[in-house]
């Protein structure tokens, strides 16, 4: 009686909150402070819920948001670690997430399950009439299971299985602070497509001006078909956590042509957040939340074309752009209603052609003429460099008939740049040099091809400056394809090449042109590369030992994949041997969710991949995975055989919560130190004078917990342990201490 009383405040208190009625009990006492929100990116998933802060505390009880009974515990090593979900009498289920422990019954349960069947782990579907609570009741117990930092898992989901945001209409927290819009990125969409005259997605940062307002005060120069996205997170106010907001809308000249609205999605969808961005880098604020949708993309709450074009000849559905000047504002919104705005400004348009630019023999003067293909009046202006382009000097044009002309006062190998700016504010710019040449030397140029949004971009770096835009030759199979990369920067270059136009295999690129002073420009590279595609294989070799074949796990589209031997970046742990050498697995991450690499490196090798910070990191071992790993990211990679097995320290033990009082509230734990191929969670053993008990691997903290109940006797003990990592290499450790 005195419970359900205690329970009844608590719902008036709830009832009270903000001066409105919800329809749920919040699922904790005290603030409502977020550290994460609803459709926020996880690696290979959206976050299906809230993640309510404990402010460092573990043990804090957490509350039955209304009558219901368990349907579902689990408990792992990693991801949701200790978890309860809780079905709802309307039908709805209420998941909590990264638990310390679950109330007594259940604790009970999940210990003595374990312990028949001489397992770490659980995961039990409950029938009806199991566990019964009613609102407000404690049904468990925060924590920090599978999780770095303390805090619940909170989540709601409807009668059909499928996580909601429970801050759209559920429930209300304190939030004061909009959104933060801090990037964009522009994407060509298809080969024709181009952000300032350059085929790659270009990144542009936008500019504060107060608390809800940002702009960028370049307009943007676009042609074809692009899309937009843009760096944007949610602060509640209390902390630095970066969440996501509710809406995020792309208007185009006032009117919406896209919305992205974070309300609910099917589990079945969750591999598709990796459509959902573009990724410039590591970390949040190089995630970029796309505002068009990408082909396989099927999420609900996605609404309009996004894809903005210009031209006669739209692809697919989206929304054309006359010749002129647009605005483009993007709109985000959080739960509480805070918004922020963020807008800049493009221009379509037919750019000047530049008919004649170059250098009299005969005379120290400079002929230029241009065209607008608007028909309007042209401006132009006119440079010149006796240093190869280091610096630059103007000189003055006077009209020459149809043409125009300047007197120019650098010697021989001066080179000039012509721009010529239209009456709808586009430019043209031309360099050239005088005639002839012929200097001793040759041109510098790298090569750097990279996998695109729309295909192959491939990055022309010379180390002098051109005075012609050079040749990109496509050498396949015999074959070659020509293709004048556009100039991005006074000695870069940028081509976009579609998948159509490689074949799998080797790709020979070839680049010619010539320097300012006559020098020629000649360099070649080569890539291997795959265009994978649906029910499909691809071998490479390593260092001629070791055979890998490549199948795409999922495909949305079909993608093109780069892989390169590379040197080794960084040594490796005591322990680890090198099978092969490194190498590296570049594709499109936005057409290819993961890839499955089959390969038989011998007994105890594992995939390792290479992290800046943490050095080299097991990914899978194939003799333990049915002779494959699946990786879901590019990078650098390496097979080492991992000889070496798990190293034990002491038991060590710390304080604990009372929870349910059905454990000691003491800690008890072995720390383990396993630099190769990872522990193996579901091999742990241990044993308490001779007779099992149970124990759960801590992936985060590197530890075996031995929770001990509160009915085993205290006094002095003796302790074995066994673990084996990945690789198959055991450890046996014994101990003695004292259960207090």
């Amino acid at each position: 009686m005195k419970r359900r009383c205690a329970a009844l405040i608590i719902i008036l208190v709830a009832l009270a909150h903000d001066g409105s009625a919800e329809v749920y009990l919040w699922p904790m006492h005290g603030p409502r402070r977020l550290s994460s929100s609803f459709g926020e990116y996880r690696a290979g998933h959206f976050h299906a819920g809230i993640d309510l802060r404990t402010f460092g505390k573990v043990g804090l009880p957490c509350l039955a948001i209304d009558d219901g009974e368990v349907v579902r515990v689990k408990i792992a090593p990693s991801g949701y670690g200790k978890a309860l979900y809780l079905r709802l009498k309307d039908g709805r289920t209420a998941v909590y997430a990264h638990l310390d422990g679950f109330a007594r019954e259940v604790d009970s349960l999940c210990y003595y399950w374990r312990l028949e069947r001489d397992l770490s782990w659980c995961d039990l579907t409950l029938g009806q009439g199991g566990f019964g609570f009613g609102v407000g009741d404690t049904v468990c117990f925060s924590g920090n299971t599978g999780t770095t930092a303390p805090h619940l898992h909170f989540e709601l989901r409807d009668e059909r299985g499928r996580p909601y945001n429970p801050l759209e209409a559920t429930y209300k927290v304190d939030d004061s602070g909009p959104p933060i819009i801090s990037g964009l990125a522009v994407v060509p969409i298809e080969t024709g497509g181009s952000v300032n005259g350059s085929p790659a997605t270009g990144y542009f940062d936008f500019r504060a001006s107060g608390g809800r307002s940002y702009s960028i005060s370049d307009t943007l120069v676009l042609d074809g078909p692009v899309g937009f996205a843009v760096s944007v997170w949610d602060e509640q106010g209390y902390g630095q956590y970066r969440m996501a907001p509710l809406l995020v809308e792309l208007r185009v000249d006032g009117e919406k042509i896209y919305e992205v609205r974070n309300s609910l999605f099917d589990y079945s969808q969750s591999g598709e957040v990796e459509l959902e961005y573009e990724v410039r880098g590591d970390g949040p604020a190089n995630r970029y939340l796309a505002l068009f949708r990408k082909q396989g993309n099927t999420l609900d709450g996605r609404v309009g074309p996004g894809i903005v074009f210009s031209g006669s000849v739209p692809p697919g559905e989206a929304v054309h752009l006359d010749e002129g000047v647009h605005e483009i504002e993007i709109i985000a919104t959080d739960a509480a209603g805070n918004g922020s705005r963020a807008s800049f400004h493009c221009i379509v348009g037919r750019r000047p052609v530049i008919e004649v630019a170059r250098k009299l023999s005969a005379a120290s003067e400079v002929i230029v003429a241009s065209r607008d293909p608007e028909g309007g009046n042209l401006g132009g202006l006119l440079y010149e460099s006796a240093d190869g382009g280091e610096s630059w000097d103007r000189i003055a044009l006077e009209p020459f008939g149809k043409y125009f002309r300047a007197g120019s006062s650098a010697g021989e190998g001066a080179v000039f740049l012509y721009r010529s700016r239209g009456s709808n504010g586009l430019e043209s710019e031309r360099y050239f040099s005088s005639p002839g040449g012929g200097a001793e030397g040759s041109v510098y140029c790298e090569i750097a091809p990279k996998t695109d949004h729309a295909g192959l971009l491939v990055r022309v770096i010379t180390d002098r400056l051109l005075v012609d835009e050079p040749a990109l030759l496509l050498s396949v199979q015999g074959a070659a394809d020509t293709v004048f990369p556009g100039r991005v920067g006074p000695r870069r270059y940028h081509a976009l090449l579609g998948p159509e136009q490689l074949v799998d295999g080797i790709n020979t690129i070839v680049v010619k042109g010539r320097d300012h002073r006559g020098r020629i420009l000649f360099s070649a590279h080569t890539e291997r590369i795959f265009k994978l595609r649906r029910k499909g294989s691809w071998t490479f070799s390593l260092d001629d030992t070791l055979r890998v074949e490549i199948i795409p796990r999922r495909l949305w589209r079909e993608g093109l994949c780069i892989v390169r031997e590379c040197s080794m970046p960084g040594a490796a742990a005591g322990g680890l041997v090198a099978v092969t050498g490194s190498f590296s697995i570049e594709f499109q991450e936005d057409r290819i969710q993961s890839l499955r690499l089959r390969c038989n490196p011998g007994n105890k090798a594992g995939l390792f991949r290479w992290n800046e910070r943490k050095g080299w990191k097991c990914v899978g071992v194939p003799a333990m995975e049915g002779g494959e790993v699946t990786i879901a990211r590019g990078g650098i990679y390496a097979f080492f055989r991992d000889g070496l097995p798990p190293d034990f320290r002491t038991v060590a033990t710390e304080g604990a919560e009372r929870g349910s009082g059905f454990y000691r509230p003491i800690r008890y734990y072995v720390p383990v130190a396993e630099n190769g191929c990872g522990v193996d969670p579901y091999a742990a053993r241990a044993f308490i004078n001779s007779s099992a008990v149970v124990c759960e691997w801590d992936e985060i903290r590197s530890r075996l917990y031995i929770p001990i109940p509160s009915s085993m006797p205290a006094g002095p003990v003796t302790l074995k342990v066994e673990i084996a990592d990945r690789a198959g290499n055991m450890s046996v450790g014994e101990y003695s201490f004292v259960i207090q």
